[in-house]
């Protein structure tokens, strides 16, 4: 009767041994299906913000950069001609960012309570789940504190942690996700160019507002220019050498966006600043900048290999910090 007993308690020992990876494997693939909504969410949520922020009547561009001067004379006010800023787009866009937005919040709520839940926590999943229900808190709160307001202080807070949500929900997809690791050298290239990314963002965002009683100087734009021949060679590399390391679909989708978004960005210079052109540019620079936050951050213990061609050009080899210790152990041995 006890055998009975004590196989009867291993066999359910067992059994539950047995449901606590599928169980786990359940939550991970919840996770990464609120992620990639999240994903699709935030996407929309830039679109129609940015969409509404260039349909509103503002000074036009004739000659970029200098009509982004603080000191320049004051241009009239017009409405941008065409389809952008008729009333049934503008109503329809606003619905679907409203729409959008209200959505985004219980998603990254459920995120967090699942994440935080879950068994088999991974840290850094954790993490990333806590920090996207504070960024949409942070924006709503913006939102509901400033409405209407076209503050460059309450732009630049929508614009950056719109950007910044899409692209941590995008790192969080790719965290769950069957994704190759990268090397950690191209996770810092990728992490430094992540930054790049924001920064001129954030010049462009300034510059967009700047003109007549601004206060945002005409430097603001020419360094946003001059940023981008930093940053578009930087995610072209950083594109490369993903591509080399496992990740071809994200590291040519990378290239592909540099050279797409310095292609927008000197034609949206040349025609005064049309609304659709920087639009696009404003799209293409959150898509750069998930893309990057995906490949960025430390992989797993160990889920990495170092082969031949992985690091970034100037670069050593991850693997080049071990020589130091395997030197000083073979003198102490005694050995070549």
């Amino acid at each position: 009767m006890t055998q009975i007993k004590i196989s009867s308690l291993a066999t359910r020992a067992g059994a539950a041994r047995r449901t606590e990876p599928a169980s786990a494997d359940r939550g991970r693939a919840a996770l990464r299906r609120l992620a990639q909504a999240c994903v699709l969410l935030m996407v929309i949520v830039i679109m129609a913000s940015a969409w509404l922020r260039l349909a509103q009547p503002r000074p036009p561009c004739t000659h970029w950069p200098a009509c982004r001067s603080a000191t320049g004379p004051t241009a009239p006010v017009a409405t941008p001609a065409g389809w952008l800023a008729s009333a049934v787009v503008i109503d329809t866009t606003r619905a679907i960012h409203r729409v959008a937005a209200t959505l985004v919040l219980p998603i990254v709520l459920a995120l967090a309570v699942i994440a935080v839940a879950q068994r088999q926590r991974r840290r850094d999943a954790v993490g990333l789940a806590l920090v996207l229900p504070g960024l949409a808190i942070a924006l709503a709160l913006l939102g509901i504190v400033t409405p209407g307001s076209r503050a460059p202080a309450v732009l630049l807070g929508n614009q950056l942690g719109g950007f910044l949500m899409l692209g941590f929900a995008w790192r969080l997809a790719c965290r769950l996700g069957a994704a190759q690791p990268v090397s950690p050298s191209l996770a810092r290239w990728a992490a430094a160019g992540a930054v790049l990314l924001v920064v001129q963002a954030a010049l462009g965002a300034l510059s967009g507002a700047g003109g007549n009683g601004s206060g945002i100087p005409v430097t603001t734009a020419v360094a946003h220019l001059g940023l981008a021949l930093v940053t578009v060679p930087w995610l072209i590399a950083v594109g490369d050498a993903a591509r080399r390391q496992g990740r071809g679909a994200e590291g040519g989708a990378l290239v592909v966006l540099a050279l797409t978004q310095a292609v927008l960005g000197l034609a949206a210079g040349l025609a005064a600043a049309q609304p659709v052109m920087v639009l696009a540019h404003n799209l293409v620079a959150a898509l750069g900048l998930a893309l990057l936050l995906g490949l960025g951050g430390r992989a797993p213990e160990g889920a990495y290999r170092v082969g031949a061609g992985d690091q970034m050009p100037g670069m050593p080899s991850d693997s080049d910090h071990t020589a130091p210790a395997r030197t000083a152990s073979a003198v102490a041995s005694g050995g070549p």
